[in-house]
């Protein structure tokens, strides 16, 4: 169940509190916008994450290259 699932059942359904329901609603769509947000951001960095480590693999295999032609 997300946020939105539980925004739209909070304004169906009797709610006993103070607040009002669609504030309740509201604010759990914002968290709801927010978290999808921050998963694209982990997606990116997922990404850039995976991009450093072949760059990486890349430079370690051309320093062993240049260590062996130093050698001869």
């Amino acid at each position: 169940m997300t946020a939105n699932d539980i925004a739209n059942m909070v304004e169906k359904e009797p709610y006993h509190t103070n607040l009002n329901r669609i504030t309740i609603a509201n604010f759990i769509r914002q968290q709801q916008a927010e978290i999808e947000a921050l998963k694209e951001q982990v997606g990116i960095w997922e990404k850039e994450t995976m991009n450093a480590r072949i760059k990486t693999s890349l430079y370690k295999a051309e320093i062993k290259e240049l260590i062996k032609a130093k050698k001869k």
